[in-house]
């Protein structure tokens, strides 16, 4: 299921990903319709996985509630900072 907040970004949340077979979930964070990374949000060179339910609902309402402005958000991974 993709979600779209209104400060330009979203989240992609599925059940055959990260944790699947145990019932669990795997968040991408979106922007537009790329995957894209950002630090502060937890989604530093990956997507967020192996989660429950309470804790999708809580992934969303961090990237909903995000103020994007300023902020960094690649959709390729830089190895040299995420390794620092």
């Amino acid at each position: 299921m993709k979600y779209k907040f209104e400060n330009g970004l979203g989240a992609s949340v599925i059940d055959d990903g990260y944790g699947r077979g145990g019932g669990l979930f795997e968040v991408a964070l979106l922007k537009g319709k790329d995957i894209v990374y950002n630090k502060d949000l937890g989604f530093g060179c990956d997507v967020k996985g192996w989660l429950t339910a309470d804790e999708v609902a809580k992934v969303l309402t961090e990237i909903s509630e995000c103020n994007p402005e300023g902020k960094d958000f690649p959709t390729d991974v830089d190895w040299d900072t995420v390794l620092d």
